[in-house]
């Protein structure tokens, strides 16, 4: 969500922008002035709000050519990419979003997600999406984002081929990937051109290491490196592929041209099972969505059969025995926090 730079004030070297709502005189609308600018914008989004009297933000953005990377603290709004968006667009790529806090519900294609703090949100700007950023609960939304045109994507066809929304969490994340959008976050405002362009394309490089694009060959790396990669780009097949029903450690194997025998022991290296990690995601995903300050849109037993529940039985049994409590129960619960 790049702002045209009619709406930015000069910061520091004059190279880093600053737009901030409590630079704008009410008379205009704070929040007129923001969905103005990210209409505009060669990334455009549309922004709605029903909290327009109270909305407040700051962005502080960097271009880089066609590139960018904005560090971004808002209110409650919701922005919607139609395909009339895209088609004004100069350019297309991959938007990727590190949230600080708050929350973020993302929809695009099949796939809806809920991120919060610590999550990275990697969705295609060449396809209709709809985030709604924050809630009433939330304080405040604080996020790092970029956008990697497609040029930048080139010899990185596992990340490039991405096209609906990719939310990775938790352990996915360990790494220096997160340490650098920490860092980058934290110094932004004060840093030149020179540094954000390179803490960009340091980002765009371990990318790979997160997602499991980079699969090195054996006179680059040693065996364990190699399953380590591997094992990243199965997880993230895996993270987009937990809707299907049918989704199997053969199914998997069939994908990436291995045995099932060999994903089980990648697996078991890590500690786990494919079973049990399908399992735990599927789970996190619904527990996020039930626990949604922007309400469920559809029944719990529509919500399971989403994740790739054929079996409500076994998907009740299974969140029982991680949550302590039935799905009713817990959604009821967090209605009432």
């Amino acid at each position: 969500m790049a702002l045209t730079d009619s709406k930015f004030s000069d910061h520091l070297d004059a190279r880093v922008r600053v737009f901030d709502t409590e630079e704008h005189p009410m008379v205009d609308g704070a929040f007129g002035v923001f969905r103005q600018a990210i209409a505009s914008a060669h990334v455009p989004w549309e922004l709605e709000t029903n909290r327009e009297a109270e909305f407040a933000a700051r962005v502080e953005r960097m271009d880089l050519g066609s590139a960018w990377i904005k560090r971004v603290k808002a209110t409650q709004h919701v922005a919607v990419r139609s395909r009339q968006d895209i088609s004004r667009s100069s350019s297309q790529g991959l938007m990727i979003v590190y949230m600080l806090a708050g929350s973020l519900y993302v929809e695009q294609g099949d796939q809806r997600h809920v991120a919060g703090s610590g999550d990275l949100v990697i969705f295609d700007t060449a396809q209709p999406a709809k985030m709604s950023v924050g809630s009433a609960q939330d304080k405040e939304h604080d996020s790092i984002a970029f956008f990697v045109p497609n040029g930048d994507l080139a010899g990185i066809s596992h990340i490039a081929s991405i096209t609906d929304a990719l939310v990775l969490g938790g352990a996915r994340l360990r790494g220096p990937l997160p340490s650098c959008l920490t860092y980058l976050s934290q110094h932004m405002a004060g840093s030149s051109a020179a540094e954000l362009r390179a803490m960009y394309e340091a980002c765009v490089s371990l990318l790979p290491v997160v997602t499991g694009g980079l699969v090195p060959s054996s006179d680059e790396e040693e065996a364990k490196s190699r399953r380590y990669y591997k094992y990243q780009a199965l997880l993230t097949f895996i993270d987009r592929n937990l809707s299907n029903p049918g989704l199997s450690a053969r199914y998997v194997a069939n994908e990436y041209g291995v045995s099932d025998r060999y994903v089980h022991k990648l697996f078991s290296r890590s500690g786990s099972t494919f079973s049990s990690y399908v399992m735990a995601e599927r789970l996190n995903h619904i527990a996020k969505e039930l626990s949604s300050p922007t309400g469920l849109s559809e029944s719990i037993g529509e919500l399971a059969q989403r994740w790739g529940f054929s079996d409500l039985s076994t998907f009740n049994r299974a969140f029982k025995r991680r949550y302590g409590c039935a799905p009713s129960r817990y959604l009821q619960g967090q209605r009432y926090r």
